[in-house]
């Protein structure tokens, strides 16, 4: 029951801003579509910055701690967020990317963010699929209406800060009330500067990782962006917008799979483990084979005259994040069994590679060196995760 309200949730999550890109594109140009994405990373660097790691946090610490324990990390971990907001703020401030207003209504929805992804997280761990699914999808509602409707009375492409901020904003204040009645916060943390302190390098075990996927999901816009211009990022992104629903499946399965896994693993069930990942993998490979032929129709039958020069990217941009899908899902089970680091530091290098990969083969053969490219690269990830958790589990299940 759980993982169908959980598809349902994310389903109707993704499904909105996926409908309210499809019509946003029918009214703007394809650059300002491209620009729109770069907005997008920006929200997400600071996102990664200020809320540090909370999600992976408090996953963990939700069956590692006492409950007792588990509130007075998790609040230190927000006052913590709150001081990297200051200290992000003052630094954007100097640096003249966005206007600052900009700016400071994505860093204000950034820090909002973190308390939500704590107390979902909390929700997700107890397997509260109902209320999760009421807090998760207030904000993304909200943001697609508000832009949505804004682009249709004629506004540019900058009243997406707005209508993410006051989302965000509305959702923030479900949440301080959920935690408030829970009395999942103690404002005396604010005086525990070791929790605070500890709490933030707990976040920066996972900074690595965040970072490594931030630059594995931004890397190519950016660098397409530098190399080929801004229209060739609004081609490459429609057709990866119109992919997501890949991405979306898979992180379905996640929420459904992370508690079970962690009950399987503390009972050593390993062949029970690798029979339930082996059949969510082959459904992710369906579903994205679906998926590719739906981004043929819609492109071909609706956005055929702006966009006919994506078609090449499909097949390409498909695969490729099926195999991330993939090994997203395979990566959960290191977070369990202590190799936290080792899988922080190896998504981080595996990042690095694929920037110096991406930026040769833009510059040597244009897109097509790209897209295959991320293919080979994302490959490679999954052979490797599939060897190591074979070899971690198999430890696990002779210590039986």
């Amino acid at each position: 029951m759980n993982f169908l309200i959980y598809l349902v949730n994310e389903g109707l999550s993704k499904f909105l801003p996926f409908i309210t890109i499809l019509i946003v594109a029918k009214y703007i140009d394809v650059e300002s579509f491209g620009q729109l994405t770069l907005y997008y990373i920006t929200l997400e660097i600071l996102t990664i910055v200020i809320n540090n790691n909370i999600r992976a946090t408090t996953r963990i610490d939700f069956f590692q701690s006492s409950k007792e324990r588990y509130i007075e990390t998790k609040s230190a971990h927000n006052i913590g967020s709150f001081f990297l907001l200051i200290f992000v703020l003052v630094i954007c401030f100097f640096v003249d990317i966005i206007e600052y207003k900009y700016m400071l209504l994505l860093a204000l929805t950034a820090f909002m963010r973190g308390l939500a992804y704590f107390v979902l997280s909390n929700l997700q761990c107890q397997e509260n699929a109902k209320l999760y699914g009421v807090y998760n999808i207030i904000p993304i509602a909200l943001s697609s209406l508000i832009f949505l409707s804004a682009i249709l009375y004629g506004y540019g492409i900058e009243s997406w800060f707005y209508s993410i901020f006051v989302a965000t904003l509305v959702q923030f204040l479900f949440i301080v009330r959920y935690v408030s009645n829970n009395k999942l916060f103690q404002i005396s943390s604010i005086y525990n500067y070791r929790d605070i302190y500890n709490e933030f390098k707990h976040g920066l075990i996972f900074m690595p990782q965040a970072i490594g996927f931030l630059v594995n999901g931004a890397t190519d816009r950016l660098f397409i962006s530098m190399i080929l211009g801004n229209v060739i990022v609004g081609y490459y992104m429609f057709v990866f917008q119109l992919a997501t629903p890949i991405i979306i499946f898979s992180t379905v399965i996640n929420l459904y799979l992370t508690p079970k896994i962690n009950r399987y693993l503390k009972t050593k069930d390993i062949e029970h483990i690798k029979k339930i990942l082996f059949k969510f993998t082959i459904l992710i490979f369906l579903f994205a084979s679906i998926n590719y032929v739906a981004i043929e129709f819609v492109i071909n039958y609706f956005y055929y005259d702006k966009y006919t020069n994506s078609l090449e990217y499909i097949p390409y941009i498909v695969i490729a994040l099926f195999l991330q899908a993939t090994y997203l899902i395979y990566m959960n089970i290191f977070y369990y069994i202590g190799k936290k680091t080792f899988i922080s530091m190896l998504v981080l290098i595996l990042a690095f590679v694929k920037v110096i990969v991406i930026f040769a083969s833009l510059s040597l053969f244009k897109m097509e060196g790209l897209l295959i490219a991320n293919i080979i690269l994302d490959g490679l990830i999954l052979l490797f995760v599939l060897v190591k958790i074979n070899k971690s589990l198999k430890k696990i299940g002779e210590r039986k």
